[in-house]
């Protein structure tokens, strides 16, 4: 089985490949999550030392996102870092070259961090002005700002995006950003806090409007940014006082939710007339229907987006991304990343007959666990479709944990047991791989345990082409 993130480290401990922006967070997550390997630590600390661009950006994102952690170079720097309060955490992961450390540090501390921070980036900077690094994008606004990025969520930026390595705190402007995995939160200029979820393209169009084509945004908008604008390419959404989420599928079809107050959704035309105007209150929903000549109602139904900050949210840790909402397609090659997902694929589901004799013959159940028909669970799907690019040989290996609002009850985790139960407790609009070629269930290579309160499913394993986990719980 291959190392977490594919590690071309020559007998010298040296790096020998370059490092894609993609791969370097991934990296800088594994370190955040403390799941880092000896020898990832090792290509970490390379790419730090030859790129200033991505040092500054590791040590800002890390910062903000509340995980404490500061780069030890030099006896003196350790020192620095071992004379602080006892609060300093037990993570303590050794560098494989001269014994240095990693300490991450507890919030309580965190101010001292940060002042060490900029000394130790200015004693490092100084004392290498020879260095070469290779060429990074860091995002820079080219135009005004308008918004203001406050929090980050495991985000993975798609280079294609044009957005490059990002952290909270950056002044953006309309550049249109490409969010491939996690979340994040805007705070526009005249005050609406927009939240987004991937996979999205979205982009900041004013300082009181954005533009969503894929993805979902959740936007609470205070009294003096009434008016605030959604354009997606087939609605055209404005607050009138509110709470309200929008979600764009890959083919453009919008839907609206009003959790509070009211918006006016028109319809739009192919070029951006908008049509069909409506006033939408809260507890309604609308949708393009994809059409743009009219808005049907569809189910009030908010709850079916789930955010990092829900209480119904399941928590997770490792290298695993909790979705907002269910991919539109789970077809080898459309949902590729070397970390897992987990979507929420339906809420209070009645087992059939069927579902029930499937998980009877599962393996990977509880102990205890009895799931009967008639019974209602919620559904979850754990995915992963390796970024393998041309090497099959290269297995993606993936360590996560997932803890569970309420208790596990079964556990589908085979090829014959994922495809009998698609139909009824996949998600409805979500095209599955038929899974004749791809193995998508476990194998003797992968370890799945439940803990003793049921709630918490811990995987170690990988694939070479997929692996899927389907967990049933407890409905609420």
């Amino acid at each position: 089985m291959a190392e977490p993130i594919n590690n071309p480290i020559d007998g010298n401990g040296a790096d020998t490949r370059d490092m894609d922006d993609r791969d370097f967070q991934l990296l800088a997550m594994r370190y955040i999550d403390q799941l880092i390997t000896r020898d990832e630590l090792d290509r970490l600390n390379a790419e730090l030392d030859a790129n200033p661009a991505r040092l500054d950006w590791f040590v800002t994102t890390v910062l903000h996102g509340q995980a404490m952690t500061e780069i030890c170079r030099t006896n003196a720097q350790r020192d620095m870092l071992l004379r602080l309060p006892d609060q300093v955490s037990s993570v303590d992961l050794r560098r494989a070259r001269g014994g240095r450390t990693f300490r991450g540090v507890s919030r309580f501390v965190a101010a001292a961090v940060l002042l060490i921070s900029c000394a130790l980036g200015a004693m490092y900077l100084v004392n290498r002005p020879n260095a070469a690094s290779r060429e990074t994008a860091v995002y820079q606004p080219t135009g005004t700002p308008v918004a203001t990025l406050t929090e980050l969520t495991q985000p993975v930026w798609d280079d294609a995006g044009g957005t490059g390595l990002m952290g909270a705190g950056v002044r953006i402007d309309g550049t249109p950003m490409a969010l491939e995995l996690g979340y994040t939160e805007l705070l526009l200029d005249q005050g609406a806090a927009v939240s987004v979820a991937a996979p999205a393209r979205f982009r900041v169009t004013g300082p009181n409007s954005c533009e969503l084509t894929r993805g979902t945004l959740l936007a609470r908008v205070p009294t003096g940014a009434h008016g605030f604008r959604v354009t997606t390419p087939e609605m055209d959404v404005v607050d009138l006082g509110t709470v309200f989420l929008v979600h764009v599928s890959s083919s453009g079809q919008t839907e609206v939710h009003v959790l509070k107050g009211r918006v006016e959704a028109s319809s739009m035309t192919n070029d951006g007339i908008a049509i069909t105007r409506q006033i939408v209150t809260a507890q309604q929903a609308v949708s393009s229907a994809g059409s743009t000549d009219r808005l049907s109602s569809i189910a009030y139904d908010p709850g079916r987006f789930v955010w990092p900050s829900d209480d119904d949210a399941p928590s997770v840790r490792g290298r695993i991304q909790l979705l907002a909402a269910p991919p539109d397609s789970l077809v080898k090659g459309r949902l590729t990343s070397d970390n897992m997902v987990l979507f929420r694929e339906r809420r209070g589901a009645a087992l059939t007959k069927q579902d029930a004799a499937t998980l009877a013959k599962s393996p990977y159940n509880p102990a205890g666990a009895k799931p009967h028909a008639g019974a209602h669970v919620d559904v979850y799907m754990a995915h992963l479709d390796p970024n393998t690019g041309a090497d099959e040989k290269r297995a993606a290996h993936v360590e996560m944990t997932i803890t569970f609002p309420r208790r596990i009850v079964g556990v589908i985790g085979t090829n014959a047991g994922l495809t009998a139960t698609d139909a009824t407790l996949g998600a409805p609009a979500t095209l599955y791989d038929p899974r004749l070629l791809n193995n998508m269930g476990l194998d003797a290579d992968d370890n799945l345990t439940i803990s003793p309160n049921g709630r918490t499913a811990t995987y170690v394993g990988g694939a070479y082409r997929m692996d899927e986990i389907r967990f049933l719980i407890e409905a609420d």
